[in-house]
């Protein structure tokens, strides 16, 4: 008996031991209507919960009328099914994205063609970054947007680790960058351009946990980089995000009137070997906003 009880012990020990399931990074956000999941492995349909997770080949299915939407944990987005069908985790968030950024490349097409009736420079897109038909330039832009950057990558790590370290940072006094609450727990926001150039941005939301930096928008093709022209505001409802009710990140609002590469940018910023180290005050066209 003495030895059963031992041998139980030891198998309990063992199994505390053992590591948990990896917990996934997309859950259930919100839903209306009939919506069932089918998980993977699995043959039978089960009803949806709020905050219920899911793994990218688990299978949705939404009836008429219905619509799904699905956190990613780790960047903070909410992706839309607002249609009837039957598709996977994956192929929701690919299909929501590229509705994101249709919007974007439309309204950057619709601003182009307001600049260009003003007869100011047109800005266009490419792999390697924004570029401008501004004096048949374009070569020498392009080679210069390296250069800039690494000069931009360094400055905006600075500004993260300040961010991670408590201590407050100026932030730019001609750009104003509010969370407007668009649903229950849901914003997006509102960004205003006060100075007088036209400014290249993009949002890093910084986890103070494990001190991981992400963008909230995730460059790719023709949307990898959104601009808003010298006074105007933008209110970028395309790209929705959760509340944060535990203010566990900060955001970052990064925007510049020089070409950079943000494809280039994106990846270094995701590289935690890179060291920074330029001032962070190398960069005087770098415009910063930190929100909670």
């Amino acid at each position: 008996m003495r030895t059963a009880s031992i041998i139980i012990a030891v198998l309990c020990f063992m199994m505390a031991l053992q590591p948990g399931k990896v917990q996934s990074r997309y859950s259930v956000f919100k839903y209306s209507g009939d919506v069932s999941v089918c998980k993977e492995k699995s043959s039978t349909w089960s009803g949806v919960s709020k905050r219920m997770s899911v793994d990218p080949s688990d299978v949705c299915r939404v009836l008429k009328g219905g619509s799904l939407s699905i956190l990613d944990k780790e960047t903070s987005r909410i992706f839309t099914f607002d249609e009837e069908g039957i598709i996977d985790v994956k192929a929701l968030i690919e299909k929501s994205e590229a509705a994101s950024r249709n919007v974007t490349a439309r309204l950057n097409s619709s601003l182009a063609s307001e600049l260009a009736k003003e007869r100011r420079p047109l800005p266009t897109y490419s792999v390697l970054g924004a570029t401008t038909r501004d004096n048949g330039d374009e070569g020498f832009a392009q080679v210069r947007i390296p250069t800039m950057t690494d000069t931009v990558y360094s400055v905006l790590r600075q500004y993260a680790d300040s961010v991670f370290a408590g201590r407050a940072i100026h932030s730019s006094d001609s750009i104003t960058v509010e969370k407007e609450m668009v649903d229950e727990g849901e914003f997006c926001f509102m960004i205003s351009n006060r100075t007088h150039s036209l400014l290249y941005f993009n949002i890093l939301r910084l986890n103070h946990k494990t001190k991981a930096i992400s963008f909230s928008i995730t460059p790719l093709e023709s949307a990898a980089e959104i601009f808003i022209p010298d006074m105007m505001y933008l209110r970028l409802s395309q790209y929705p995000f959760a509340h944060d009710q535990d203010n566990e990140y900060s955001y970052l609002f990064f925007a510049t009137s020089n070409m950079i590469d943000f494809h280039a940018l994106h990846r270094m910023m995701m590289d935690d070997a890179l060291v920074s180290d330029l001032p962070a005050n190398y960069s005087s066209s770098l415009q910063v906003v930190s929100l909670d």
